[in-house]
Formats: C-alpha cells, sequence, structure tokens
C-alpha cells in the first residue's frame, strides 16, 4: 500500500481566490516536541531494523 503525503499548502483547490491560503496558520511545535518526536522515531527505525535481522 502507497503512502500518499500531500502538502496542503501547495494544492491549489484550497487556495484562495488570490492565491493564498484563508486564515491563520498553527505555530510550529516547541522544539522539546521536536526532539521528542525525533527519539522516537529513532526508535522506531531501530525497532524496526531489529526485527527485520531476525
Amino acid at each position: 500500500m502507497a503512502l500518499i503525503v500531500t502538502n496542503p499548502r501547495r494544492d491549489h483547490r484550497r487556495a484562495g481566490v488570490d492565491g493564498h491560503e484563508g486564515g491563520h496558520q498553527a505555530a510550529p511545535p516547541a522544539p522539546e516536541q521536536t526532539i521528542e518526536t525525533i527519539d522516537s522515531v529513532k526508535a522506531d527505525l531501530a525497532e524496526i531494523k531489529e526485527s527485520a535481522q531476525r
């Protein structure tokens, strides 16, 4: 199964008449959240690699 990831900011169907999105943009995640996410992804990747070697 293919995972399709889209970028809604580049999706012209969601753009307003002038080509810009309406509304306001969400704030980026706090640095602590980003570090936790990176660590979580690294741990998941290690588990995947380990299970692939079995």
